[in-house]
């Protein structure tokens, strides 16, 4: 199982190429789990996973990683979905080569601007000093939506290192728990462990 992910695009990339993995799997339904690309885009969503989390730390806005998260579930289901029913030692393969490439990237990486986007301090923002719009509701919803965006000089803001790091490190340091908890294994604790 191998992947590419370029190091400045940070989640939205990994999410793109999570699903075009996803689609091009679907389309060549292989036999073989070697050739089986859907592995690799499953390997992917938990790679974006562990960005929300960990880089997620850098936000002012603790708000903002959580629409992240929202998105993965909801873009990633079915992957998602995929992934939990396979074999534990499988599961725990993907795990173990996620948190490889989170580790191998984490260096080069770059303050990610998407994600710390689409919290409370945007929305304030908006409300303050950019625009509102009302939007046509969703059908058998009753009151007014209103589509609110900030002014276009607008930008999340990043806590410094002293604060994120430590944070970072307490979510590296359980990740592998949470990943086996997120891809089904019931008891973590349990699940087969990374080979030394």
């Amino acid at each position: 199982m191998k992947a590419h992910v370029d190091s400045d695009g940070g989640f939205f990339l990994a999410t793109l190429y999570a699903r075009d993995l996803w689609a091009l799997g679907g389309f060549l339904k292989a036999d073989n789990p070697e050739k089986d690309v859907r592995y690799t885009a499953a390997l992917i969503s938990l790679y974006a996973y562990e960005l929300i989390v960990i880089d997620g730390a850098k936000c002012e806005d603790w708000s903002a990683p959580s629409n992240r998260l929202t998105q993965l579930m909801t873009q990633r289901s079915a992957t998602l979905a995929f992934l939990k029913q396979l074999p534990s030692e499988t599961k725990s393969g993907v795990v173990d080569v996620a948190i490889a490439l989170e580790r191998k990237t984490a260096p080069l990486r770059k303050d990610d601007d998407l994600m710390c986007r689409g919290g409370l301090a945007e929305i304030q923002a908006g409300l303050e000093k950019g625009t509102q719009q009302e939007t046509p509701n969703t059908k058998g919803y009753v009151g007014k939506t209103i589509a609110v965006t900030p002014p276009s000089n607008w930008s999340p803001k990043f806590v410094t290192p002293d604060v994120y790091r430590p944070k970072q490190d307490k979510a590296r340091a359980g990740m592998r728990e949470d990943l086996l908890k997120f891809v089904g294994f019931s008891d973590s604790a349990t699940g087969p462990k990374p080979q030394p």
